[in-house]
Order: C-alpha cells, then sequence, then structure tokens
C-alpha cells in the first residue's frame, strides 16, 4: 500500500515539465542565484556547466564555490568565467574551519554578499535539461511556496547502478511520504542537496547554511528549520527536467547510500534496523515463500492452495510495482527480476549502517572524517 502511494505521487499535478518559452517581460523578473559546490569535480563539472548555462530564463547568474580542488576543477571553471563573464562567477574557497562540513562551508563562503531574489542549491553533477529553471520558478511561484525541491532523473552508468540505484531511492520515497511532505500541517519534512529551491529572505531567515554548519545532510536539515518557522515547503518530480549520476563506483555508492540513511534517520539504530526488516519482510521473504513452495511442488508435495496463490499474488505485485519504479528511473523494467537480490544489497547497506553507528566508526566523506556523538550527530574530528 505504501509503494502503491508512493507511485501516486508521480501525476502530473507534481511532475514538472520544460519550460521552453520564456516570458516577454524579463525586467520583471526575479533574479536566480544558481550555487554550484564543487571540491574534486572535473569529470562532471563541465557538463553541469554547460546544461546551467543553456537556461532560457533571463535574470540568473552561476556561482561556483570551488572547496579547496586539487584536480583540473578550478581551470575548467576559469575557461567559462572567461568565455562567460556576466553569467559564471568562480569564488575559491581558502580552507576549511573548525566544526564545518566541507559542502555546507562552500555554499555558506559563496553566498556571501549576493543580491538575489531567489537560490538555486545543485551538485557539480547534476545536469540540467533546458527549460530547467523557468520550470521550478513557475512550479514554486504558482504554488506559492518559499522552498521546493526536486526529485532527480538517475543517470545510470553500470550494470549495478541500473539494478541497485532505483530501488536506493525507493527506499527513501516509502519512508518519507510526498502527501505528508507537502501538507503544511504536517511536521514531515525533506529536501534532496542536488536541488533545492528557495527564497533568500527564507533562507537567511532560517539562519542559511550557518545554522546547520556541522550536518552531513544539510539539506534535510535546512528542510526542518524551513517548515518548524512556518514557511511552506514541497516536493515535486523533476525527472524530466534534471538528472544526476550519484556514484561512479560501488564502493562510493556502497558508502554514500551509508551515509544518507544513518544520517537521515539521526543515526538511531532502531530505525536503520526497522527500515531493514522491512526491506526484507515486504521485498525478500515473500519470494523465499514462492521458491520454497515451488520446490515442493516440484517434489510432488502438496500444497495449501491459499499459501500457493498468496505468494503468486504477492511477488506478482511486488514485480509490477517495481518494473514502474524502474521504469521511473530510465532503467530496463527487465531488472526487476533480480529485485530480491537488489533488496539485498539494500538491506546489506543498512546492516553495515548499523555497524557503523553501534561500532562509532567515522564517516568519511570528501577526504573529510566525521564522528558522531548524541550531542551532535555530526562533529568533526579531522580536516584534510
Amino acid at each position: 500500500m505504501r509503494a502503491v502511494r508512493l507511485l501516486t505521487n508521480y501525476n502530473r499535478r507534481l511532475q514538472l515539465e520544460p519550460v521552453l518559452s520564456a516570458p516577454t517581460a524579463y525586467q520583471n523578473l526575479p533574479k536566480i542565484s544558481i550555487l554550484v559546490p564543487a571540491r574534486n569535480e572535473e569529470k562532471m563539472i563541465a557538463k553541469c556547466l554547460d546544461s546551467l548555462i543553456d537556461q532560457n530564463y533571463p535574470n540568473y547568474q552561476i556561482v561556483v564555490s570551488n572547496d579547496r580542488s586539487t584536480d583540473n576543477t578550478q581551470s575548467i571553471i576559469e575557461k567559462y568565467v572567461e568565455q562567460y563573464p556576466n553569467k559564471v562567477k568562480l569564488v575559491n574557497v581558502p580552507s576549511l574551519p573548525e566544526n564545518w562540513a566541507g559542502k555546507n562551508h562552500a555554499l555558506h563562503y559563496a553566498v556571501q554578499n549576493i543580491e538575489t531574489d531567489w537560490f538555486l542549491f545543485t551538485d557539480a553533477d547534476t545536469c540540467h535539461k533546458p527549460g530547467c529553471l523557468m520550470s521550478a520558478f513557475n512550479y514554486a511561484t504558482k504554488n506559492g511556496l518559499d522552498m521546493l525541491t526536486l526529485s532527480p532523473q538517475f543517470i545510470n552508468v553500470t550494470l549495478f547502478e541500473k539494478m541497485v540505484q532505483p530501488v536506493a531511492g525507493a527506499v527513501l520515497g516509502l519512508w518519507f511520504p510526498w502527501r505528508k511532505i507537502n501538507d503544511p500541517n504536517s511536521t514531515e519534512y525533506f529536501a534532496n542537496g542536488q536541488f533545492i529551491f528557495i527564497r533568500k529572505k527564507t533562507y537567511d531567515a532560517v539562519g542559511g547554511h550557518k545554522a546547520v554548519q556541522n550536518q552531513l545532510l544539510e539539506d534535510m536539515a535546512i528542510a526542518q528549520k524551513v517548515k518548524a518557522r512556518g514557511f511552506k515547503s514541497g516536493i515535486a518530480a523533476g525527472q524530466k527536467i534534471f538528472g544526476v549520476r550519484m556514484y561512479d563506483s560501488v564502493h562510493r555508492f556502497w558508502n554514500g547510500w551509508i551515509r544518507i540513511y544513518t544520517e537521515i534517520v539521526h543515526r538511531n539504530v532502531l530505525s536503520l534496523l526497522l527500515m531493514c526488516l522491512t526491506a526484507f519482510l515486504f521485498s525478500i521473504l515473500p519470494f523465499i515463500i514462492f521458491a520454497y513452495v515451488a520446490a515442493l511442488l516440484i517434489l510432488g508435495v502438496v500444497v495449501d492452495p491459499t499459501l500457493l496463490w498468496t505468494a503468486v499474488i504477492t511477488c506478482g505485485v511486488l514485480l509490477a510495482i517495481n518494473a514502474k519504479v524502474y521504469h521511473l528511473c530510465a532503467s530496463n523494467p527487465l531488472y526487476v527480476i533480480l529485485h530480491p537480490v537488489n533488496v539485498l544489497v539494500i538491506c546489506s547497506i543498512l546492516v553495515d549502517g548499523m555497524r557503523h553507528v553501534l561500532i562509532g566508526k567515522q564517516t568519511v566523506w570528501r577526504e573529510v572524517k566525521y564522528t558522531h556523538s548524541r550531542e551532535d550527530s555530526s562533529k568533526i574530528i579531522n580536516v584534510k
């Protein structure tokens, strides 16, 4: 039932489409500043900037915050600044202060003294289709939102990504129902740091990134503050207007989702255990029962028809639902045949996350080490 409700979120009302026709009254549109934090992003930053430059919104600027990159990221950005001096700005972050997460400080450092009406915080590994910015602006203003966040189109390249990434994303959808997130009377909140479109007045009112300076999931922390202050926030489907390749290796995928899952439940072991048990009971156990019943039939053992048809129908419904998920994620629905295996990978990540929390293992992200305590879920103890 939760999965069906999740899929109903992707209706036309919540699905953003590219807006390719720019309005004629250019001068009346508010200014939008796009903030892109970048640390060693030489592989992706050019594609991201190309997609952002190719927007038809008339009044915007791109500010790239180069966070102490040691590769060719800065030189790539400088070429864009030279080619588009009125549109692209480079800010070099000199150092990372104590008790700051890297991305949070890079964005905080970059937004200083920016005169604008809206911020769009996005990542260097995203790709935005033409009409994306206009679409987000139209949707936010039409619905009276102070903050809009979007779910992305996953750009999956390897077989592992195509198989497991849709399941990893669907887990978040199950645990953070959109209807509650979009309900101003609900305390549920959510934000995706790959796309946060927020009014500057709202951003300043909640304290900006300084107010969440040591949070590894700064997007969720900001979303919590926005909703707690009574500002109107919302989530919508952005698959048609922007995409992201989250992780380019199994190692980065594993560590990245451990960070997301553990931080999103505030490193609560019981919550991680519940997520793991739910995934096992509803996505793995039915197939085990089906295999058991099939084996009994092959051996000529009489099987209770109720058990047989329950197993068949349950597995059929699960496969049908997840085929839709794979389709929405632009992944081949045939991979759903391996759904129990894919979910087993997610369960393994959740178990590893529980182990990290129980033994107090440090989180290493972007070459910065973090430890965790009850008082401060993301206290930085070492900075490279």
